[in-house]
């Protein structure tokens, strides 16, 4: 058998939760969603993969020099602005590289503006992989 009692308190004031302090300083900005990170690395990847078929490495370039590049995507969505921002030490390998940057007229657009409205920059370093 269930019995069920229903029964007034003894008090029908609402009970008031303690007041909290409110901490003045802004609360941390979250990093990016997984989707967000998903577009951006596979714009930097297509955009790498552009610059390593365009550049033209000679064969005397040995090891593995890294130049460093910071693109700029401008309001209009289709025109970048780049510039190299760490030069390798090879000066071959930079040329080359250099080079192929000033002959993409077509850049690669990210699969989703919108995630990257506030992050219109992305610096990339482009390896050499012979």
């Amino acid at each position: 058998m269930l019995v069920l009692i229903l029964g007034a308190c003894a008090s029908t004031a609402p009970v008031q939760a303690p007041a909290q302090a409110v901490d003045p300083t802004p609360a941390p900005i979250p990093p990016p969603t997984m989707s967000q990170k998903d577009v951006i690395n596979d714009w930097a990847t297509r955009i790498r993969g552009l610059i390593r078929v365009r550049a033209n490495i000679p064969k005397t370039v040995t090891g593995k020099p890294v130049v460093q590049i910071r693109l700029k995507l401008l309001e209009d969505d289709s025109t970048f602005e780049w510039k190299i921002a760490k030069r390798s030490g090879n000066s071959v390998y930079d040329k080359a590289v250099e080079k192929a940057l000033a002959g993409i007229a077509q850049w690669p657009l990210p699969t989703d503006l919108d995630l990257i409205r506030k992050n219109r920059e992305i610096i990339l370093n482009i390896e050499n992989d012979k």
